[in-house]
């Protein structure tokens, strides 16, 4: 009889503990709408983790944490980092997380369009970058070669780690859109192709013109006749928002277009890959002039004498 009880309240008690466990797994911690942000460093004990999250109310119980992740062998593997809980988040997917490192990913954005000089600012203005040196002599010219593309890393990420994630994008983009070129290109080099996509890049906002701008400046260099880039010159007078005067194409700079024969010596920015591919598979009408409408697309021509009339014209309108 007295054997039966035992093992009846025995039971019991394991029915109940099952019940309180499972309702505690099952309930949401308690997290502000803004969510909580929080460090696992390198040293400190899951104990001490546990205990810091019910000081500030996540969760309502360290001691039923610590079981479950003693049980299931978590509390020895938890990975170091910097943690981001959002609301509705169990304890069973807060400890998973734990124990599969998700830490929280910052992100940075390198802007199509944007030079080496303003990628290195915005890698010194983030938060959660570590900046391990000013000198990124590293990359020899590294103007255009640098992929842009939103980024995502934990805090504590190395300056130069982001960049050789970039780097290496844009040698991988590059690369493959290389292989799909079409023939008979007069550009011979994938680097040669850079440089004229980075020009292509700064030319238009507009992508349905990108293939237009490459034929043009491809049948440029194909005659012998002056690339006459607008965006070329800006990028030598290390001036990204001036407006060009008649005085400023006068400035002999190796990137004046309109004084020097060919492709500058490098890209002037960091072009995409619709610029990219642009440049590898320009387009097939005559046309060797185009101008702004001022809407941030173009008006192309054949001949200098369309030119002429597509630019009075469009001076006019945009009252110049």
């Amino acid at each position: 009889m007295i054997r039966n009880l035992i093992v009846g309240s025995s039971l019991i008690v394991a029915i109940l503990t099952a019940i309180i466990f499972g309702v505690f797994v099952g309930t949401p911690l308690t997290i502000p709408a803004q969510g909580y942000t929080f460090d696992f460093r390198t040293g400190s004990s899951f104990k001490q983790l546990t205990n810091n999250l019910q000081q500030k109310n996540i969760t309502s119980s360290a001691i039923m944490l610590q079981i479950i992740a003693r049980a299931q062998g978590i509390d020895k593997i938890v990975q170091a980092g910097e943690y981001h809980l959002e609301p509705g988040v169990r304890p069973n997917e807060l400890l998973d997380m734990l124990a599969n490192g998700r830490v929280k990913q910052y992100r940075l954005t390198i802007v199509e369009g944007w030079n080496f000089k303003q990628i290195l600012n915005e890698i010194k203005q983030h938060v959660a970058v570590i900046h391990t040196t000013n000198d990124f002599k590293v990359y020899s010219m590294p103007e255009g070669k640098f992929y842009p593309e939103t980024y995502k890393f934990p805090k504590g990420t190395k300056d130069v780690d982001i960049l050789n994630r970039s780097y290496n994008a844009m040698q991988d983009v590059l690369m493959q859109e290389w292989i799909k070129r079409n023939n008979n290109l007069i550009i011979k080099t994938p680097y040669e192709a850079l440089i004229l996509a980075s020009i292509i890049e700064k030319e238009s906002s507009m992508r349905a013109e990108f293939n237009k701008i490459s034929g043009v400046y491809q049948r440029r260099l194909a005659k012998k006749m002056r690339l006459q880039a607008d965006p070329t010159v800006i990028y030598g007078l290390a001036n990204d928002s001036k407006i060009l005067t008649k005085k400023d194409l006068k400035i002999n700079t190796k990137y004046n277009t309109y004084m020097h024969y060919g492709l500058p010596p490098t890209p002037i920015a960091m072009p995409s890959r619709a610029a990219i591919y642009a440049a590898l598979h320009p387009d097939d009408s005559d046309n060797i002039y185009f101008v702004a409408r001022g809407d941030g697309g173009h008006v192309f021509s054949e001949n200098l004498q369309q030119h002429l009339q597509a630019v009075n014209r469009y001076r006019r309108l945009n009252g110049r």
